[in-house]
């Protein structure tokens, strides 16, 4: 194995990613057990949006006039994929 490897796998950040990942797949777990995955699943394009907001206000990222026109169709799709489902 390379030093890279090591690196990689050493690395502070590995650990807690692979934790983060662990408890995504808790919570998508329960989030089945209480809706349908027809429900669930185009929430989950949500998370761009969620994203966006986190790197304006935590980071000061430019959010441009493009960025909140993709939110404003990834946010109607969801709905009217939520309204076909209900």
């Amino acid at each position: 194995m390379s030093n890279s490897h090591l690196t990689l796998i050493f690395n502070p950040w590995y650990p807690l990613a692979l934790f983060a990942m662990f408890l995504q797949t808790l919570f998508w777990i329960q989030v089945l057990k209480s809706c349908h995955l027809g429900i669930a699943y185009p929430m989950t394009s949500l998370v761009f949006a969620v994203n966006l907001a986190f790197a304006f206000f935590l980071f000061g990222e430019e959010v441009t006039q493009f960025n909140i026109l993709g939110m404003c169709f990834i946010i109607l799709g969801v709905g009217l994929t939520l309204k076909e489902t209900s």
